[in-house]
């Protein structure tokens, strides 16, 4: 999430979603600008937009954002090595 600490590793990923989902509800699309594969890694460019409603609260704002995939492939299969995002202004 913006604001957080970088998650590393499957425990802390888990943690960071499951805090997510606890206190937002997303109904976004996502669409690919770019995937590249080379060997062993790939990668995705992709964008989302629609919109996060705050659980808290019931609130819905807009949500949009940048996201960036590096994938490696492990043992046959393609595993996320790296994720990040930004929102778009």
């Amino acid at each position: 999430p913006s604001s957080a600490p970088t998650a590393e590793g499957a425990d802390q990923v888990r943690v960071a979603y499951e805090f997510v989902f606890a206190n937002i509800q997303l109904a976004i699309k996502f669409s690919i600008d770019e995937i590249e594969i080379r060997d062993d890694l790939a990668f995705a460019r992709t964008g989302s937009k629609g919109t996060v409603k705050i659980l808290a609260n019931g609130t819905l704002a807009p949500e949009e954002n940048r996201e960036f995939f590096l994938f490696e492939k492990q043992d046959g299969e393609w595993k996320i090595a790296r994720y990040i995002f930004n929102k778009v202004s």
